[in-house]
C-alpha cells in the first residue's frame, strides 16, 4: 500500500515538474514579427506601395493583438531612410542600408533580418516571423492558427514548394518566404546566395528541411495575400 502511495507522489511530482519547466520554455521564449519594408521615394507607384505597406503592416498588428504569449512587430526599411510614414505606424522600425547589400532582393531582406536579430538582442529560442510589407496576412489563415499555437517545440513554420506550384507533400530545398517563421538560432545560420545566383528561398527551404520534421508545421497553404516580383497583382497562397 505504501509503495502505491509513494509511487503516485513521485508520478504527480514528475508531472508537475515537467509541467513546470513547459511553462517557464514557453515564458522564456518570445515571439518577433518582422516585416520587411523598402520605400522608393522616386517610384512611379510610390503612393500605391505605400498604401498597401500600411494595409499590411496594420492586418499583422491586429492578427497579433490577442495573442496569450506577447509578440513584438518590428518593421525594418532598408532604402537608407532615417525617418518617414512608417514611424507612426505603432511598431518599432528599423532603418538599414541593405537595400545596396546586393542585386538580390532576397539577399537584401535577409540581412535585414539578420541585423533585427542583432539589434533587439533576439534570443536563439525566440520565434521570428518574416513577413513582406506589402503582403496581406489573413486574419483566419492557417499561418496565423498555427503560431497562435504554437508548441515550445515547433523550429520552424513553412510552406515548401515554389509560389507558382501546390506544395509538395514532403520537405523539399525550396520554400514560400512570404510569410515564414522560423527559431532565431536556425535564420542565424542562414547564408546569403547572391554568389550562387539563385534564389535565397532555396536557402530558408534547406535550413527548414534540415530540421526534425516532427517540429516543423508544414502547411499547405499560408493564408496570405502575396504579390511577387514588385507587382500589384495578388493572389493567395
Amino acid at each position: 500500500m505504501w509503495i502505491f502511495i509513494v509511487s503516485c507522489v513521485v508520478l504527480v511530482m514528475v508531472v508537475l515538474i515537467l509541467s513546470y519547466l513547459y511553462y517557464i520554455r514557453r515564458k522564456r521564449s518570445k515571439i518577433y514579427v518582422i516585416i520587411t519594408t523598402c520605400i522608393l521615394d522616386d517610384a512611379p507607384d510610390y503612393m500605391v506601395r505605400r498604401k498597401e505597406y500600411e494595409n499590411g503592416i496594420q492586418r499583422v498588428l491586429e492578427n497579433v493583438q490577442h495573442f496569450q504569449q506577447p509578440v513584438r512587430v518590428i518593421v525594418v526599411e532598408n532604402n537608407n531612410h532615417s525617418s518617414t510614414y512608417l514611424d507612426h505606424l505603432g511598431t518599432d522600425v528599423l532603418y538599414t542600408n541593405n537595400n545596396n547589400f546586393t542585386t538580390y532582393k532576397g539577399d537584401n531582406e535577409l540581412k535585414d533580418v539578420h541585423d533585427c536579430l542583432s539589434e533587439y538582442n533576439i534570443q536563439d529560442d525566440d520565434f521570428v516571423v518574416k513577413i513582406t510589407g506589402r503582403y496581406l496576412w489573413d486574419s483566419n489563415s492557417p499561418f496565423l492558427h498555427s503560431l497562435s499555437k504554437l508548441h515550445p517545440d515547433t523550429q520552424c513554420i513553412v510552406r515548401y514548394g515554389g509560389y507558382g506550384a501546390d506544395a509538395p507533400p514532403h520537405p523539399v530545398g525550396d520554400c514560400v518566404t512570404g510569410l515564414i517563421g522560423m527559431r532565431a538560432r536556425h535564420i542565424r545560420k542562414i547564408p546569403y546566395r547572391f554568389e550562387k545566383g539563385e534564389s535565397i528561398e532555396m536557402e530558408w527551404g534547406i535550413m527548414a528541411s534540415s530540421l526534425p520534421q516532427e517540429h516543423v508545421d508544414a502547411l499547405p497553404t499560408l493564408g496570405v495575400l502575396i504579390s511577387p516580383g514588385g507587382q500589384h497583382d495578388f493572389y493567395r497562397i
